[in-house]
């Protein structure tokens, strides 16, 4: 491929992509990582579903309000939980968006396939990128820093990365 015809087709697909950036849409998305519990790795598993809405504005930002349900799994460790995100999705006119937010949520540590050991409030903060696949589909690839507690000395702290895919409607 020459240097005009990539030019042109990184154009089209930046022009297509803009139109797309200011729907109010749902979406459903899975993703999948890994995080260390306690110096142990973990892979991980999430489910999301949210609504992405844009509001007139002028730094050009959308927002992306999610339920997620997860599980970390490791060696030793597992822990489910449910957050609630909220971003700021910045609208920049390409087919790669950035966004920043917050996140907080419950979440219970198992060990060694026993009952529950450890309930915890958790909350934190995200970064990813979301990039436009086509009508419906996005790439979203991030990483997300939670701080727990269980309300006593005990204290748990995950930094997470994550890949993934969203089938917006």
């Amino acid at each position: 491929m020459d240097k005009k015809a990539g030019v042109l087709l990184l154009t089209i697909s930046l022009l297509w992509g803009s139109n797309y950036l200011k729907d109010n849409r749902f979406f459903l998305g899975i993703d999948g990582g890994g995080t260390r519990i306690e110096s142990s790795k973990t892979g991980m598993i999430e489910l999301k579903w949210g609504y992405d809405y844009y509001i007139s504005n002028p730094l050009q930002f959308s927002n992306r309000i999610y339920l997620s349900v997860m599980r970390l799994a490791g060696v030793d460790r597992d822990i489910h939980g449910a957050e609630l995100h909220y971003d700021f999705v910045f609208n920049n006119h390409t087919i790669a968006r950035p966004y920043v937010g917050f996140l907080m949520g419950y979440a219970s540590r198992y060990r060694n396939g026993s009952g529950a050991d450890k309930d915890f409030f958790t909350y934190g903060g995200e970064l990813g990128v979301l990039f436009y696949l086509g009508d419906h589909w996005e790439l979203e690839v991030g990483g997300a820093v939670n701080n727990g507690s269980s309300g006593g000395d005990w204290k748990e702290s995950l930094k997470r990365y994550f890949i993934g895919f969203n089938y917006t409607f």
